[in-house]
């Protein structure tokens, strides 16, 4: 877990590079939740309604969500499906980005064109809006846009070697 120095992307706060045992197995949605998925929540008066920058919703992600509303979230999740929904823990996340690889990013070490929505990865979407999900390929999970586009939410709170929240790349830059 975590990064090297020399790692593409690499931010001090993901040092150091680490060994961490993920005791269960764990399921992920293959999507970020949408804001179709969000407003069913709203509807449902368990989550506050949050601005979609004009960028629209059905298939963008959800955004403007904090940590609190992501938890509200997944409670209300847990609630109307009768199954035990959480965040994942920043392990579990990377674990899941990764997908099984050891290099900077699920599809190698260069960010390359259109594999993310991020400033300089050639998407039509960089720097300027969301991109819908599911917009690049999966990981070899079959995982959704786990590099770029929003902020996801974890359940760790921060410390020297865990974030709360973490994004691979900044499609802000």
């Amino acid at each position: 877990m975590g990064s090297t120095a020399d790692e593409s992307g690499h931010k001090p706060t993901e040092e150091p590079e680490h060994k961490v045992t993920i005791a269960k197995p764990f399921a992920v949605s293959k999507f970020a939740v949408t804001f179709a998925e969000w407003d069913a929540c709203a509807a449902h008066s368990d989550c506050s309604q949050v601005d979609d920058h004009g960028w629209g919703h059905n298939r963008q992600p959800a955004i403007n969500v904090s940590w609190d509303d992501a938890k509200r979230y997944v409670a209300w999740l847990s609630k109307i499906t009768g199954k035990t929904h959480r965040l994942l823990t920043e392990a579990e996340y990377e674990y899941a980005t990764r997908a099984g690889t050891k290099t900077a990013y699920p599809w190698g070490d260069a960010i390359g064109g259109n594999n993310a929505n991020c400033a300089g990865c050639g998407s039509r979407w960089d720097v300027a809006q969301t991109a819908p999900v599911g917009s690049f390929a999966p990981n070899k999970f079959g995982l959704y846009d786990m590099v770029g586009n929003v902020w996801e939410w974890v359940e760790d709170a921060y410390t020297r070697t865990t974030v709360r929240h973490r994004r691979w790349t900044d499609r802000h830059g």
